[in-house]
């Protein structure tokens, strides 16, 4: 009865997201957006067990006749060794019950697998890129004697209910299969549901245990953590920065680099924004992708050139702004609008 109620309820929400067609604004519900709260998710995360795609692949990527005369090549092989034809016919019977009942029990522990590499990977990114506010968390309904409890009794921690569900945003279940492009590969799939709407986001990872956990665990920080505009920085004593959109001139869209310029201003006034300051553009970029700015990543950087107010353009590769007239027409222009 452990996860009996989870099993409704997931269920529930599984068919409601199937019946219900979905509006457009659905698709980018404000809890899967970055906000000022943080979102709690459950960390227990039930997995279900999917097909054998391998086998599958093995078992009707062949003609009958192919896997015949391997099954005769098999007997012939045993009653060469001194088998009768029964007994090889057993003999073969039982190798293949054999190889059946190790890859059962092969898989049975690969739900645990899967939830500890998704929630260490998880809990990494966040300690890695460490943003400014943190949107997503993991939070027990249960208390801390209970989680102990069920750990020492070799079970997974965690009981839901009605009462419980209050203290979540989302729970996450999955789905693994085996892969059917190599062996001892997962194709695995994520689905996030709001307990709040039902409303439901699925991910879709690949590879060895390991790397397809990893694979929906990034996927669903850049979901959740990833800059959303318009977004708010706070820098200095109680100031804030706000950022509206980042865009890209490309070289074809204009004539001269001074022209570009003149495109990115516009674009800003728009929006009832600006360009930013040297500094504020720092600051953005101290912000990140993840914490609501924008990273500067310097490998890309001989690409293209960075929009600033007072008719100044930055050249990141060489740490210093010129006037538009001053740098490579033909480079592409990127514009942050602030407020």
């Amino acid at each position: 009865m452990r996860f009996s109620l989870l099993k409704r309820l997931v269920t529930s929400a599984f068919v409601l997201f199937l019946v219900t067609s979905p509006s457009r604004g659905s698709v980018h519900d404000e809890f899967f957006t970055s906000t000022s709260d943080t979102k709690y998710i459950w960390p227990t995360i039930p997995f279900i067990l999917g097909a054998d795609l391998q086998a599958f692949k093995e078992a009707y990527g062949r003609s009958r006749g192919v896997l015949r005369w391997e099954a005769i090549e098999q007997a012939l092989s045993l009653m060469n060794a001194g088998a009768y034809g029964a007994e090889s016919l057993e003999i073969v019977l039982a190798f293949d019950h054999q190889i059946t009942k190790n890859r059962w029990r092969s898989q049975q522990r690969v739900p645990v697998a899967l939830e500890g590499f998704f929630n260490a990977r998880l809990d990494a990114l966040y300690n890695y890129y460490r943003p400014q506010n943190r949107f997503l968390t993991f939070r027990h309904t249960t208390s801390p004697i209970e989680i102990i409890g069920d750990a020492s009794s070799n079970m997974r921690p965690g009981r839901i209910d009605s009462s419980a569900l209050k203290k979540l945003d989302y729970i996450v279940y999955g789905s693994f299969s085996t892969s059917e492009r190599a062996k001892a590969q997962w194709n695995i799939f994520l689905y996030v549901v709001n307990v709040k709407n039902g409303v439901t986001r699925i991910l879709k990872g690949e590879g060895d245990t390991q790397s397809a956990a990893d694979s929906v665990a990034d996927q669903l920080f850049k979901l959740f953590q990833g800059t959303t505009f318009p977004s708010k920085i706070k820098y200095g004593r109680g100031k804030t920065l706000t950022v509206l959109t980042s865009d890209v001139i490309d070289s074809y869209a204009a004539v001269r680099l001074d022209h570009s310029y003149k495109l990115a201003t516009w674009a800003c006034d728009d929006l009832n924004g600006r360009l930013p300051t040297e500094r504020e553009l720092a600051i953005i970029d101290r912000a990140g992708d993840y914490g609501g700015g924008v990273t500067l990543n310097a490998k890309f950087q001989d690409h293209y050139y960075w929009a600033l107010s007072n008719d100044q353009i930055y050249a990141l590769t060489m740490r210093k702004s010129f006037s538009p007239n001053q740098l490579n027409p033909s480079r592409w222009l990127r514009y942050l609008c602030v407020d």
